[in-house]
């Protein structure tokens, strides 16, 4: 009996059901827009004025005129007379209660009104504390990436990080051939190396995206009936077993096309370089872009293989 292929119909809704992502961007928490109220205010309170020309008078926070102008600057933007109903408690309540009921769009507005005015004040004010603009980003990409929150900021701006080419081109591909083909273990070890990397934990991250690529490798030999040690195979055996099922084609071998060496020496390498196994007598801080970098190749590899695996099944 001939197998029916996958008409336009049904491969439209399982793209819409396999739409998945390891980020959020429709919804912000609560928790999380507190603490954008808390980053603000310990970064407004950097800068200073004096209330008068006396050499020696400290330096007095401008947090309560920078929130007011916060808040006229949003109102200035939507056209609007009062930024929320009750604004007896002035700019820094205004924004508090601002944040915990506006959309999420107005939410990132918020954040780039934020710091259009924290680059301005760079410019113009006095600082009782150094905190530069890269820090400041650096540190509510840390507060949205914690929460799964899909959006980052850079040079002042926002945009969701399914927009960046990568992400959008690799990671979620990857993520969504997983789902359709019900690899659960390898789906599970690259959505927990996500969430790794979201709260910083860049060595844990290394091994989950590993184990996420040599997890998707069994699945596949599983599948096709391919025997191999399950307990003690690891990546670079996993390849060789690949590479004798037909699944990396063996002419992948040959000095001119050697994807099985490349495969071989590049996540398993960083993993055994920088993560447990290379720690040796000193243990290694894992940098963020290692971690990046190990996320970004198993996406990679995971979608080569099981597109290989389904060129190989029909």
């Amino acid at each position: 009996m001939l197998r029916l292929p996958k008409f336009f119909s049904q491969r439209q809704r399982e793209a819409q059901v396999n739409d998945v992502d390891v980020y959020q961007y429709d919804v912000i928490p609560e928790e999380l827009r507190w603490k954008l109220v808390y980053c603000m205010e310990n970064c407004f309170s950097t800068f200073g004025v004096k209330r008068t020309p006396v050499p020696l008078e400290p330096l007095r926070p401008v947090t309560t005129e920078a929130f007011s102008q916060l808040v006229r600057l949003l109102c200035e933007r939507y056209g609007r007379p009062i930024l929320v109903e009750d604004t007896s408690g002035g700019g820094f309540a205004d924004i508090q209660v601002w944040l915990q009921t506006c959309t999420v769009e107005q939410v990132i507005d918020t954040v780039e009104a934020f710091l259009y005015l924290f680059i301005v004040y760079e410019d113009t004010l006095s600082r009782i504390e150094i905190l530069s603009l890269s820090q400041v980003e650096e540190n509510l990409n840390r507060i949205f990436a914690e929460h799964s929150v899909g959006y980052e900021f850079d040079n002042g701006r926002g945009q969701r990080v399914d927009s960046k080419l990568l992400h959008r081109e690799v990671v979620k591909p990857a993520l969504g051939l997983l789902y359709e083909e019900g690899f659960e273990g390898a789906i599970k070890e690259f959505e927990t190396a996500h969430e790794h990397y979201r709260h910083g934990r860049y060595e844990d991250c290394l091994t989950q995206a590993n184990n996420a690529f040599e997890s998707t490798m069994k699945s596949i030999l599983e599948r096709i009936g391919h025997s191999f040690d399950k307990e003690r195979d690891t990546a670079s055996p996993l390849i060789d077993h690949c590479i004798a099922a037909q699944v990396i084609p063996k002419s992948f071998q040959s000095s001119g096309n050697a994807v099985s060496q490349v495969l071989k020496s590049s996540l398993p390498s960083i993993r055994s370089n920088m993560g447990a196994h290379g720690a040796g007598l000193e243990p290694k801080d894992v940098e963020r872009s290692y971690a990046e970098l190990a996320l970004h190749l198993a996406a990679t590899y995971i979608v080569f293989l099981v597109e290989r695996y389904r060129e190989m099944t029909g």
